[in-house]
């Protein structure tokens, strides 16, 4: 089936918002630009066209993808998702300004796009207590460069995946000395492909937002650990406005009730006041840094960093989120 370039944005920002629940056009509305960034072009009447051909489908005032079309609508997205992804990672790390911004926001330049500074990371690695020994699986690594940090400090066997197939080829050349302890494969959260007990631990620094079914993944990634595993996972909830408060609580996040529901025994460590801190610090030190950015002709990394931030923020600031370290065993 074929669509025009407005109607994939549609297909593609459906199908992002709906990893938790189906949107409703009033969300799709406001999250396009956000979603679709500098790509994004006017739409017209291409939902209403969707809507009335069967493509998309609107009950109760939530909007979905039709059956006919999910596994074309999925494949799409999986493709746009990919390309622009790495070209962003790509284009970030090449940017002198974005390693500065690194540098103000999280301590060091690992070309960050998560919400874990230093002290988080320097927490992660304490708790995981990693060596020479352990055979680890970074999910959703990006270009690699806080996974090869971590294998440079601890000397662990690491493993790093993502769907973006430019990043993980940028991650193998920049550590191509190191492949005796780093390898990189192009690989989807959504469906990992590893022997049971590959591994005796699994790292997922805020990339669990980005699966499908957060169920099946955590299902997977246990059936990937060896006996006694253990599984460092840092997880920020953010709450809708028709939520309980009662969500933000450790033992009640979307990931807390899927290790519960798959049997995990777990710690975990408060961070909740370092995200509010963060994104504050975010749209500050971007907006600081705007003519740093505008000197590079990268304004669109600019732009992207705010937007972020300041969609984020209306949650932080209405006291609707909160963080934390999960240190989980098998």
């Amino acid at each position: 089936m074929v669509f025009t370039e407005a109607e994939k944005q549609i297909l593609f920002t459906i199908r992002h918002l709906s990893n938790k629940k189906p949107p409703n056009r009033e969300k799709v509305m406001e999250l396009r630009e956000l979603i679709m960034g500098n790509d994004l072009i006017e739409w017209g009447g291409s939902l209403d066209d969707l809507l009335e051909r069967g493509i998309v489908l609107e009950s109760n005032g939530w909007l979905t993808l039709s059956n006919s079309i999910k596994e074309e609508a999925e494949r799409l997205y999986l493709e746009w998702s990919a390309d622009g992804f790495s070209e962003e990672l790509i284009k970030s790390e090449e940017s002198a300004a974005y390693s500065d911004y690194c540098k103000r926001l999280y301590g060091v330049d690992l070309c960050q796009f998560n919400m874990m500074d230093m002290k988080q990371l320097g927490q992660l690695l304490e708790v995981l207590s990693l060596n020479q020994e352990n055979r680890v699986l970074d999910l959703g690594c990006g270009i690699g460069t806080i996974t090869e940090y971590i294998s440079d400090t601890t000397g662990a066997l690491i493993t790093g995946i993502d769907f973006a197939t430019g990043a993980i080829e940028r991650a193998r050349e920049r550590t191509v000395s190191k492949r005796d302890r780093l390898t990189f494969v192009v690989q989807n959260m959504d469906s990992l492909d590893f022997p049971a007990g590959a591994f005796d631990t699994i790292i997922a620094i805020d990339t669990l937002y980005f699966v499908s079914s957060l169920e099946q993944t955590i299902g997977h990634c246990k059936e990937l650990l060896e006996p006694g595993g253990q599984m460092g996972l840092l997880y920020s909830q953010h709450l809708r406005p028709e939520e309980s408060d009662e969500l933000l609580q450790p033992s009640n996040t979307n990931l807390a009730c899927q290790l519960q529901k798959h049997g995990l025994s777990y710690e975990y460590w408060d961070y909740s006041e370092d995200e509010r801190e963060h994104w504050r610090q975010s749209k500050k030190i971007a907006e600081d840094m705007k003519s740093d950015f505008k000197s590079e002709d990268n304004l669109d990394i600019y732009e992207s960093r705010v937007k972020e931030s300041e969609h984020i923020l209306k949650t932080v600031n209405a006291g609707r989120t909160s963080r934390y370290l999960y240190l989980v065993r098998k």
